[in-house]
């Protein structure tokens, strides 16, 4: 690998990978350097690793194994359609647009799921914030956790439609708040806005529920433009 281009700094981290799996330098099947030893050879920190991972994962070019490490996939024809379709959604230009497309669905499926959800998704929610809790407060990575806060919900929708639209986004969430993963105080407060999120729902409250959705997309959107993501 060589230096990276500070422009944009997860980009040229993917772009190396996709050519040294190109190259056969890394098979199918073979353990990539972890996050340290990228860290360390490229000069990059942390959040910029990690968004980069995510990225190539929603291309289907690697499996990251919690625990075991990072994974490269056999190439197939829906992993190269992947790379194509997912590939330009990942750059900064991108993130306007994003928006847009959460704020027209995201707070109407917040208000579908304050009318409809079982108790059963309620759990499910409430779990994966608890895991957020533990993950926050023992330095873990929560952005995973984080995007599947907003896919649960979804389903409790009960709306086809709507689920399969954040099954569409939900990597590409993780893959954005990887890299603002270690400003904590963001991450604390995405917690929070999320918990508020949940009680609307839990209270049946659909109006609440539309509002306090649409008040998290942009405050989080507006807080990643201006961090730059880094």
């Amino acid at each position: 690998m060589e230096p990276i281009n500070r422009t944009n700094i997860s980009k040229s981290i993917v772009d190396q990978v996709v050519d040294l799996i190109a190259s056969g330098e890394y098979c199918p099947g073979q353990r990539l350097p972890s996050e340290r030893e990228l860290m360390e050879t490229l000069g990059v920190g942390r959040s910029s690793i990690r968004e980069a991972f995510q990225a190539l994962a929603i291309m289907g070019l690697i499996d990251i194994r919690p625990g075991q490490g990072t994974f490269v996939r056999e190439i197939t024809t829906d992993v190269i359609i992947r790379r194509n379709v997912f590939a330009p959604l990942l750059t900064p230009e991108a993130t306007g647009e994003l928006v847009e497309a959460r704020l027209a669905v995201e707070p109407e499926i917040a208000a579908l799921a304050a009318e409809r959800y079982t108790e059963g998704e309620l759990s499910a929610i409430d779990d994966v914030l608890t895991q957020c809790g533990r993950a926050l407060d023992s330095g873990e990575p929560v952005y995973s956790l984080s995007a599947s806060f907003h896919l649960l919900v979804a389903r409790a929708s009960h709306n086809t439609v709507f689920i399969r639209f954040i099954e569409t986004l939900v990597n590409l969430m993780a893959a954005r708040g990887a890299r603002i993963e270690e400003h904590t105080d963001f991450v604390r407060w995405e917690l929070t806005s999320h918990r508020t999120v949940r009680d609307a729902v839990a209270q049946r409250n659909a109006d609440a529920a539309r509002r306090i959705m649409e008040e998290h997309i942009v405050e989080s959107s507006r807080f990643y433009l201006e961090t730059g993501g880094e």
